[in-house]
């Protein structure tokens, strides 16, 4: 028989699934010249299932080009190859816009939180505290960054998430598959409670903020929940963008917007500082109320929130995946966070030696004027920054979709359904985009709704999840990454088990974070509940 005969015969013996029914069975076509024998058509169900569940498989590989990923972690893992080297090819990013989204990922209600926490920690403990912080959550993200860069080189793929960081980290040291996945399923669960609880914590933030202009505006006394609920269908629309480079331009309003609103606020803090009377930091009575070092539960509450306040480690890989030129990756961090954490050490400390102890959770709510046109310059910073943490959403949004997607169109056969009907392709596939992508901005407005207080929130997502991934994990796979690495660069500085004994300290200080900080956080949560609550008015010294 020639090869053209051949290959016929194998194109006509391709299953036909688009005549299976769920009670049918395989539909084999015999070419005509075939003399082989089939199966019975009175074949019983558990046959027809096995061969409609066998034909399934065989069509996915043959149409989508999809073949079981291997558990054995092999270089030649196809899945995760194409799938990151669409990462680093589909709408790649500058080094400028780069450099935009990591400034925006950590200036937002994390840094305006940071004069809260410095109140509980004190004005001499919490700035150096900060700065420790700063430090270490920033050598984090270039362990983090080297550890994927070298884990790609050597399994010959193009891009790593930080959760298949985690996993290959575990297969350097010969981890049986099964620990493998275990260990990126933990980062990838810690990753959706981080950055979804940043998402709900925005929510929060934009329900509050609105709350006040409107009471300040037009004497509106609405709860903050009320405003909460209105922004869940703007956001839920914004929600919908799909691609990094689409949020660029935002990303650069969101930091004019933020910026603007930070400028208000120094002056605001500034000039108190500078003058007395009435609109002194005097008027608050609270200069000699003002603590050097804080309590036990409130160093804990610092830790949490502050924790929290470094809201980037979780967009590091993801924007260096997304990078056109990733070589240069580490430098932006570092330059970036080098002008983060100078802005959040003075502004942790000016915020709270100018408002003293009726610091609010997030620092522009202290904005009160005493005439209009203060009035009226503080609003619009407020509505600035409001617009800005709006937009930052989307890109705090778009961290867990990113993994969470494919996972969940391949779990429901999105694929599969989009070929069976292929006259529906476009409009089957953007309604599944689009209602998960709504229900996952519900669930995150539901945790808004449900949390009572801002700052109670902050500390608590801060604690458990930001602690975890700051912290936590990076040692873990910098010690699994290089620990049979002859090359290891720390060995030129250090030996090997200083670098060893200092990945240790930093896991070990994450975990004295994690618990100190969410035990505190629940521990106001239930006061609250019980009625104790110790809410502050922001502004004493209105006329």
């Amino acid at each position: 028989m020639s090869t053209e005969e051949n290959r016929g015969e194998r194109q006509h013996l391709l299953v036909d699934l688009t005549s299976v029914g769920p009670e049918d069975v395989v539909n084999i076509q015999s070419p005509p010249n075939y003399t082989g024998s089939l199966e019975s058509s009175s074949m019983s169900s558990v046959t027809a299932k096995r061969r409609t569940s066998a034909a399934d498989k065989l069509n996915r590989k043959l149409l989508f080009g999809e073949t079981t990923r291997p558990d054995d972690l092999d270089p030649e893992w196809s899945f995760v190859s194409s799938k990151n080297l669409d990462k680093r090819t589909s709408h790649a990013t500058s080094t400028v816009d780069t450099f935009i989204h990591l400034l925006k990922a950590n200036i937002g209600p994390g840094l305006l939180s940071l004069p809260y926490a410095v109140s509980n920690a004190g004005y001499f403990l919490g700035p150096f505290a900060v700065l420790f912080i700063a430090g270490v959550t920033t050598h984090c993200m270039g362990m983090l960054l080297d550890s994927a860069r070298r884990l790609c080189e050597w399994n010959g793929i193009q891009a790593l998430d930080y959760a298949e960081t985690m996993q290959f980290a575990f297969k350097e040291q010969g981890a049986g598959p099964l620990t493998a996945k275990i260990a990126k399923l933990v980062v990838n669960i810690f990753l959706i409670i981080t950055q979804f609880g940043f998402c709900s914590v925005y929510f929060v933030f934009i329900g509050e903020t609105l709350h006040q202009v409107m009471s300040q505006a037009y004497g509106l006394e609405w709860s903050p929940k009320v405003y909460t609920a209105i922004m869940i269908l703007p956001i839920v629309i914004f929600s919908w963008i799909r691609n990094l480079d689409s949020l660029a331009p935002l990303s650069v309003v969101a930091n004019i917007c933020m910026w603007f609103g930070l400028g208000v606020v120094i002056y605001d803090e500034i000039y108190r500082l500078s003058t007395t009377g009435q609109n002194g930091a005097a008027v608050n009575n609270d200069k000699d109320s003002l603590i050097g070092f804080g309590t036990f539960i409130s160093i804990s509450l610092f830790l949490g929130n502050a924790m929290y306040s470094f809201e980037g480690i979780g967009i590091v890989l993801p924007l260096e995946n997304k990078m056109k030129n990733p070589k240069l990756a580490k430098p932006v961090i570092y330059t970036g966070m080098t002008a983060v954490v100078s802005l959040f050490c003075s502004f942790s400390l000016l915020g709270y030696l100018v408002y003293g102890t009726r610091i609010q959770a997030s620092v522009p709510l202290n904005l009160c004027g005493t005439d209009d046109v203060t009035r009226i310059v503080f609003i619009l910073a407020k509505l600035a920054i409001a617009l800005s943490v709006f937009i930052t959403y989307a890109l705090q949004f778009y961290v867990p979709m990113d993994f969470l997607e494919p996972y969940v169109y391949k779990l429901i056969k999105l694929d599969f359904v989009t070929y069976k009907y292929p006259q529906h392709h476009n409009i089957i596939q953007t309604s599944v985009q689009i209602t998960f992508r709504t229900t996952i901005v519900l669930i995150t407005a539901a945790l808004a709704l449900g949390i009572p207080d801002l700052d109670d929130l902050i500390t608590l997502i801060g604690a458990i999840a930001s602690s975890a991934l700051a912290l936590l994990f990076p040692p873990v796979i910098d010690i699994l990454t290089f620990w049979k690495d002859p090359e290891r660069k720390w060995l030129l500085i250090l030996p090997k088990p200083v670098w060893v004994a200092k990945d240790i300290a930093i896991f070990c200080f994450g975990v004295v974070g994690f618990f100190l900080g969410a035990f505190a956080a629940l521990h106001r949560i239930v006061l609250y509940f019980e009625g104790k609550d110790d809410t502050k008015d922001p502004c004493p010294y209105v006329l």
